[in-house]
């Protein structure tokens, strides 16, 4: 008889236990297989049904209520109802008669408060036959952008109340003081599928609007080449997203974003031309930059208040006060701007030093900062008078270099920053007011809150294991530097 080392039967018994573990998996993965190849086959044979469904198959799905077709969406974007001859005639003169008796309605007219008689058409009229006419609604395959442009089709094109800026230290929407809430979301940083989520946090948050940046080099992928639909770079799809969570909207399409983006958005083609000169008056950077506007601004100017959309102003460049090598250059990129349609309100952004040197005409000046925000709020004022100040960017951090340590701002800092520019009581009072600025995020409460929460939190942890070392004479060291306490000998 053999005698086999506990070793040896160890190892035997593991190999056994791995042997029967992997032939559980492979059975499992080979009936996965042929569920996964069963979904699929069904999938395929349900996109082909729908990719052939017809007008006459959509119409009778419609007035028979047939249950094979209810995977079909009749929600928006694509009428698939076919005119019969003579239909679009009766249907002209039904139109033109709805369209005389609104008006009648409107005017308060005959009709008013009569109630309606359903109207008998002849069946030469109807082209029907005396048939009955089902409702039909439009068709839609669902895709990337789909809730934007579900937005956008509802979206009336009536002009909506437009901001203004006059010299009374506020801005109005309408004929409405309107106090500017707004926080950045990048388009171009976060997935589409995620765009709705942001965009209602940021609603939810208490902001009204939205700001971001359009990176040159994201849409313009090679000279004269241009994205603007695929699902990451469809800006109207943003746009519109952004509408239906009922934020208004700040664009910045400058050439030049900064944005912690490659060359602050600036395609690097520009670089083949050994004589660029970028943010001026060089003609090839201007043809450059003309040839991109040709193609962005026909996607921006329907989205503007003027016309029905969320957008309220436009940022002409980004902190050109601390580049400032061509004085014509802010006027040429304005004018470029409004050339091709761009009606809302202008704004520049620059920090404190250069709030004046990167002005543009007729654009309102707003202030970028981190801190003190007293010296760069009257400054602007000073610079600009009457205009409402508005803080384009507050920056709650900062950006990393490679190889240094991480940048953190501690909440203590970003917190003394806050206060000291809010309450008037406590620091010297500004001459404007508070519902005049532009604060992206209220967060020191949130702060103070959890500090207080954990300082508490700690305090209950040290009394607690005070106790246990009274009682029992030795607290273990890890416990002690949980709650603040020096770990000692003990």
């Amino acid at each position: 008889r053999i005698q086999l080392h506990p070793l040896a039967m160890r190892f035997g018994q593991r190999v056994a236990t791995i042997a029967s573990g992997t032939i559980v998996f492979l059975i499992f993965l080979t009936f996965r297989s042929a569920t996964l190849s069963q979904e699929r086959a069904q999938y395929s044979s349900d996109v082909g049904a729908t990719a052939t469904v017809g007008p006459d198959d959509i119409l009778a799905a419609v007035r028979e209520g047939d249950e094979s077709r209810r995977g079909v969406d009749v929600d928006v974007d694509v009428d698939m109802h076919v005119m019969e001859p003579g239909e679009e005639e009766a249907l002209a003169a039904a139109e033109e008669e709805n369209g005389e008796e609104k008006r009648e309605e409107d005017v308060g007219g005959p009709g008013r408060h009569q109630r309606k008689q359903p109207r008998k058409e002849s069946d030469e009229q109807a082209g029907r036959g005396g048939e009955e006419e089902a409702e039909i609604h439009p068709v839609v395959l669902p895709g990337a952008g789909q809730q934007g442009r579900r937005a956008d089709k509802q979206r009336s094109h009536r002009p909506r109340p437009r901001l203004s800026i006059p010299n009374n230290n506020r801005f109005l929407l309408g004929d409405r003081p309107f106090t500017i809430l707004s926080g950045a979301v990048h388009y171009f940083r976060v997935v589409p599928q995620y765009w709705r989520h942001r965009l209602r946090q940021l609603r939810a948050a208490g902001c009204n609007t939205v700001e971001t940046y359009i990176p040159w080099n994201f849409h313009e992928l090679s000279p004269g080449v241009f994205d603007f639909t695929s699902p990451w770079r469809d800006i109207k799809a943003f746009v519109d997203e952004a509408d239906a969570a009922g934020l208004y909207v700040i664009l910045r399409p400058s050439p030049y974003i900064c944005a912690e983006w490659d060359w602050g958005g600036q395609p690097a083609f520009l670089l083949a031309d050994k004589f660029m000169a970028i943010r001026s008056t060089y003609e090839g950077y201007t043809t450059a930059v003309e040839r991109y506007y040709n193609a962005l601004m026909p996607i921006l100017v329907p989205l503007q208040a003027s016309q029905g959309g969320p957008v309220i102003a436009f940022q002409v460049e980004n902190e050109y006060g601390s580049f400032s090598k061509d004085n014509k250059y802010m006027k040429w990129l304005s004018n470029a701007m409004t050339s091709r349609g761009l009606v809302e309100p202008f704004l520049t952004s620059d920090n404190a030093g250069g709030v004046s040197r990167g002005s543009a005409p007729g654009a309102l000046m707003t202030v970028n900062f981190q801190e003190d925000p007293d010296t760069s709020l009257n400054l602007l004022q000073e610079t600009q008078g009457s205009k409402p100040l508005m803080v384009m960017e507050f920056w709650t951090g900062w950006f990393d270099h490679w190889s240094e340590k991480h940048s953190i701002t501690p909440p203590e800092e970003f917190q003394r920053a806050r206060v000291y520019s809010v309450v008037p009581g406590i620091c010297k009072p500004l001459h404007v007011p508070r519902r005049d600025k532009l604060w992206l995020y209220e967060w020191r409460q949130r702060w103070r809150q959890e500090r207080l929460q954990a300082h508490h939190h700690q305090l209950r942890l040290r009394r607690t294991f005070e106790r246990a070392g009274q009682a029992h004479g030795k607290v273990p060291a890890s416990a002690r530097v949980a709650a603040g306490i020096s770990p000692g000998p003990g």
